[in-house]
């Protein structure tokens, strides 16, 4: 973990030898670091995509053989090896950029920023040390957390949006409360990836959502 964190750290320090603005450096930092895992974000949102497809299919299944859960079972399986799908390819991405997040989130907690500001708020002070402002960007944290995890949450017509509407707001309310108490620079990192995620995972889901409309025709 620490290696990746130290290489992280080069990247960083690499960013601001050019562009010698902290916060303006925190903002292409995200920007590079996303683009880098986009491959990770297509594999998952071609596994989100294929979840919503066969979803009809696996709930007629579990109707029919509501009493029987191993045959159940093996006609799930069946389902899953006709239709190309591994029901773990969506989480193995996340598993693969856990470790890459952590060593993120270490780089921005504790890099030594000195005074240096972002609208007027100092990168290595704690959010909820900068008055109006920090409440206004815990708000923002909280709120880019909910739409970026709503986005990427699979569309399930079979159930209600309460569930994951639910969880999402629980995450969005955990993430605005820990940014109150996070350094400014490691928030601001935060706000932009949401940002980021927000805008790339929508372009996906249209690119995808449309070619498997295509095929399916």
């Amino acid at each position: 973990m620490q290696s990746i964190t130290n290489a992280l750290t080069q990247l960083f320090n690499w960013i601001n030898g050019m562009v010698p603005d902290y916060g303006l450096d925190i903002i292409l930092f995200t920007l590079v670091f996303k683009i880098v895992l986009l491959p990770f974000n297509i594999s998952q949102t071609k596994s989100m995509v294929k979840t919503q497809k066969i979803q009809p299919k696996l709930k007629e299944l579990q109707n029919k053989y509501k009493n029987d859960p191993k045959k159940l079972q093996e006609a799930q399986m069946e389902l899953y090896k006709s239709e190309g799908f591994n029901p773990l390819s969506g989480c193995l991405p996340l598993l693969i950029q856990l470790p890459i997040l952590i060593a993120v989130f270490n780089v921005f907690r504790a890099y030594p920023f000195g005074n240096a500001t972002f609208l007027d708020m100092k990168l290595m002070s704690v959010l909820k040390e900068n008055g109006i402002a920090g409440i206004l960007f815990a708000v923002v944290s909280g709120l880019t957390t909910f739409i970026s995890t709503w986005i990427l949450t699979p569309k399930n017509k079979d159930a209600g949006p309460a569930s994951s509407n639910s969880t999402n707001i629980i995450m969005a309310v955990v993430f605005g409360w820990m940014s109150w108490t996070m350094p400014v620079g490691l928030v601001i990192y935060w706000v932009v990836n949401n940002i980021l995620q927000l805008v790339i995972q929508y372009i996906l889901n249209k690119i995808l959502m449309s070619k498997e409309a295509a095929e399916s025709k």
